[in-house]
């Protein structure tokens, strides 16, 4: 119930900013994994515990994934920050869901130190790639 007002919701300020009721590609794919996570609350009972861990995982990837594509492909900046700094919480929030028990706490802190600010840097010259495309072209239109 609550998809479907959201894809009304939608169409609506869609048709109110545009004059017409569409959804684009994105949006449709949005609604289609909010209708599987559905799906699978509902419907589906087996892989125990797991199996929701790890598809609740999957599915929270591809939406982050896409709101930073949708993000570049609309030319909004904000979209583009907004999925990186997401992403970057679920990886820092996995690193440590998975790992606290495995090593040494010292060894965690200096291996998460090292990965943060590698990835920190490596996202930072995407993020300035991305953005300059962005400012130069107005996305990839």
């Amino acid at each position: 119930m609550l998809t479907l007002a959201l894809v009304f919701a939608t169409a609506w300020l869609h048709r109110r900013s545009e004059g017409e009721l569409t959804l684009s590609g994105i949006e449709g794919v949005a609604i289609a994994i909010l209708l599987a996570a559905a799906y699978v609350v509902v419907g589906a009972n087996a892989g125990g515990e797991a199996f929701y861990a790890i598809l609740f995982n999957a599915l929270l990837a591809l939406t982050l994934l896409g709101v930073l594509v949708s993000g570049y492909m609309r030319g909004k900046e904000s979209w583009v920050n907004i999925g990186l700094l997401f992403i970057g919480i679920d990886i820092i929030a996995r690193y440590f869901e998975y790992s606290w028990d495995l090593l040494d706490r010292s060894f965690i802190f200096v291996a998460a130190g090292v990965i943060l600010l590698l990835g920190g840097y490596l996202v930072e010259r995407g993020r300035q790639k991305i953005l300059e495309r962005i400012r130069v072209t107005g996305g990839p239109r």
